[in-house]
């Protein structure tokens, strides 16, 4: 957060996810809201990562600044712990120190707390509850009695025995006519008004006509907010270490760096200041001290020439597909020895250990049929950029800068990590959606229409019997994993490689489980462990016998739509659903039928497998 905050800390990967541009984050007893990055200072730092630039049509992708970046409060409305009076704070107001902000109604000077409902709209704009005008809108009391309504903004939030222990004890009263009305009517939206076409920190010059209707919604509602993250992995041969590009990367972090590329090309200040930066890079004790800081000197000035000049237009290209490169480097990892400091570090592996063979008719061996190859990676980089947001049904996205304005980078954070990918051979899919197309297309075109009748982000997601089982797979394979590896399941992620061949895309089923952070050492090894031959099976056998029974059944076996507009069917938070920041598809598309079968219909992709698996382990 900026400076005049500083006791508000915030990581600077949550930056970006999740208390990015538009997200509410509570800090103690106070409520900020991210602003969009036209309010940030200069994000110094860049992160390389060509792949995702240009998908992304940006000339850079840029880490928060080290400094903080600008939250405001919001909300504005806040009511004191004492004396239980509401106050509106302008913009200007409670800004000016570390501490939060005290009831200014002397002699109270309790704390004040910020109200708990916000309103939003489905085209993601945001704002206060209009309380002044709510509590006079009361259509009974209008009616009854016309004269009582006035404007005044001198409002109570009390609590009131003998009312109950819901919304209905709480109240909101004019303290100069005495209106008052309880929280519980806050639910049907009346007495709000339209929306107001604003994000909490437009200028009223910024604002838009918006013509949905406004929700009166909790500021921590898991629905008011949710972020759009394009990620991608760095793949070789960017990946791939080379000492020129680590020299260049060192500059780039230097302090002062930024500052020289800020100067006029040739002036005896930028000389000086190259020198001084190249001086550090060089040890005191080298053979060749004068001749090194000479060369030093030299690239520091051509690269600083390079960053202070005009960045490029955005390509107006098709957007680079980036899972289908991460495909290839996925599905050929490479047979000779990688450099310790290579970023992307893989091998194959196998689910059977060499030299042996799984017994015949035995669920080893079904699994071993199924599954094409097993890929350990063993390092990653992976880079995620927050391109917007959405706010309740998703039907809108939010720009992380204001509408009128195209951004030329993005923030973005980079994360190490390992990672255990395996595909599911194509012949088996296949042989599998031919045998049983009429109840797959069924049940697939159930969640398609549901999907093309929205209008927002989910509109674009290409409903197939692939995408389904890969995806509960995938999320049963991070449950399982999170038991035995140890690793909390909000720690690992799921990347899908999902295409029917379609649009000139080669055909993928395959599925990353993995997990990073921000230390460039990445993690330890357990996730790679976890992949190894004669351990990978029986982690996949011990996930798929955990979700053939859902503690929830047979209602969440048989349901025909649960979830977000009805886009999962057998699939519910006790046998498939995983964290929020797991899923791809916002826990979304998710269905144990085809992927397992059910007792009335026992022909899912992977039921051989389980009923074998069943069979050895009862002995029946």
């Amino acid at each position: 957060m900026s400076k005049k905050w500083n006791e508000r800390n915030v990581r600077k990967m949550q930056v970006v996810t999740p208390y990015g541009v538009g997200a509410i984050f509570d800090y103690s007893n106070e409520s900020f809201v991210g602003m969009d990055i036209s309010r940030w200072e200069k994000a110094d730092r860049k992160i390389e990562l060509s792949r995702l630039s240009r998908a992304l049509r940006v000339s850079s992708l840029r880490e928060p600044p080290a400094e903080g970046v600008p939250y405001m409060r919001f909300p504005r409305w806040l009511y004191c712990t004492s004396c239980e009076r509401m106050v509106y704070l302008e913009k200007q107001q409670g800004e000016e120190g570390p501490d939060a902000p005290t009831c200014p109604h002397a002699p109270c000077q309790g704390s004040l707390i910020p109200m708990r409902f916000v309103v939003a709209c489905s085209e993601g704009h945001l704002d206060d509850v209009p309380w002044e005008k709510w509590v006079h809108s009361d259509p009974k009391r209008r009616k009854s009695d016309p004269s009582q309504y006035c404007a005044s903004r001198d409002l109570s939030f009390e609590t009131r025995s003998g009312q109950g222990g819901g919304l209905e004890s709480l109240f909101v009263k004019c303290r100069k006519c005495g209106t008052d009305r309880p929280l519980s009517d806050l639910m049907n939206n009346s007495g709000i008004g339209t929306c107001t076409g604003k994000q909490p920190w437009y200028a009223k010059e910024a604002r838009v006509t918006c013509t949905a209707q406004p929700k009166v919604v909790l500021r921590g509602a898991n629905n008011l907010y949710s972020p759009l993250i394009e990620s991608a992995l760095d793949i070789p041969p960017e990946s791939d270490y080379d000492v020129s590009s680590a020299e260049a990367a060192d500059i780039r972090m230097m302090d002062g760096f930024s500052m020289l590329a800020g100067l006029e090309p040739g002036t005896p200040l930028q000389q000086q200041l190259a020198k001084t930066l190249a001086k550090k890079l060089v040890p005191v004790n080298h053979p060749e001290y004068d001749a090194e800081v000479r060369r030093k000197t030299d690239l520091v000035l051509a690269m600083a020439k390079a960053e202070g000049a005009a960045p490029p237009p955005p390509s107006t290209d098709e957007a680079e597909d980036l899972r289908v490169g991460e495909w290839f480097a996925l599905i050929q990892p490479r047979t000779e020895a990688h450099h310790p400091k290579d970023r992307f570090q893989s091998e194959a592996s196998s689910l059977l250990v060499p030299g042996t063979v799984a017994p015949p008719a035995s669920a080893l061996e079904a699994l071993d049929r199924l599954i094409d190859r097993v890929v350990l990676v063993r390092r990653l980089r992976e880079v995620r950029s927050l391109t917007g947001y959405t706010r309740l049904d998703g039907t809108s996205i939010q720009g992380i800068i204001r509408p009128d304005r195209f951004p030329e980078w993005m923030p973005a954070i980079e994360v190490y990590g390992e990672g255990i990918f395996f595909t599911i051979s194509e012949q088996a899919l296949t042989d599998w959606q031919d045998s049983r197309g009429e109840v797959i297309s069924e049940r697939v075109g159930l969640l398609a229409d549901r999907t093309s009748s929205t209008n927002g982000v989910l509109s674009e997601t290409r409903v197939s019997a692939r995408l389904l089982v890969l995806h509960t797979l995938a999320h049963l394979l991070i449950r399982q994993l999170a038991f035995e590896a140890g690793y909390p399941s909000s720690s690992l992620r799921e990347q899908l490689y999902v295409s029917d061949g379609e649009e000139g895309r080669p055909p993928m089923a395959g599925i990353l489980i993995y997990t990073a952070d921000g230390d460039q050492e990445g993690t330890l090894g357990g996730l790679v462990r976890m992949g190894q031959p004669g351990r990978f099976s029986g982690t996949l056998l011990s996930a798929l016998a955990a979700a053939a029974w859902c503690s929830s059944d047979p209602v969440c076996g048989e349901s025909q739509g649960q979830g977000t507009l009805g886009l999962n069917l057998a699939a519910c938070h006790a046998c498939a659903l995983v964290a929020e920041t797991s899923c791809t598809h916002r826990n979304l598309y998710l269905d144990r039928a085809l992927l397992l079968g059910t007792p009335s219909w026992p022909h899912g992709l992977l039921t051989p497998v389980l009923e074998l698996a069943t069979r050895e382990y009862t002995g029946v």
